[in-house]
């Protein structure tokens, strides 16, 4: 014969195998709370140091006066693509250091 005692806010509760036993509605949401599978949640752990880069060049950082800030937004306003500022800065410098023989054509 199988029994099973519940213990629920000091009142015990004997349940035997094969029979009948109708719990309150207060007792089954209890032990529907109670016996919820537990899950557990891993963090990851981060290491030590900088985080990593997805650049695999290294980065120049340059001062630019206002003027030549606007320079830029109108060059980029008139590609196609509307570059962002980096983009523009590296476009203007492919191109005035091929013309000039730095880099090739």
């Amino acid at each position: 014969m199988f029994e099973l005692t519940i213990v629920v806010n000091h009142l015990s509760i004997l349940v035997v195998a094969g029979g009948r036993f109708q719990l309150p509605a207060g007792l089954i949401l209890c032990i529907t709370l109670f016996m919820t599978k537990s899950t557990t949640v891993e963090d990851k752990k981060r290491g030590r140091g900088r985080p990593v880069t997805t650049g695999k060049t290294p980065i120049t950082g340059v001062r630019i006066a206002d003027e030549i800030g606007d320079a830029l937004d109108k060059f980029a306003a008139h590609e196609l693509d509307t570059p962002n500022r980096s983009e523009a800065i590296r476009r203007i410098l492919r191109d005035w250091l091929s013309n000039h023989g730095y880099l090739p054509k």
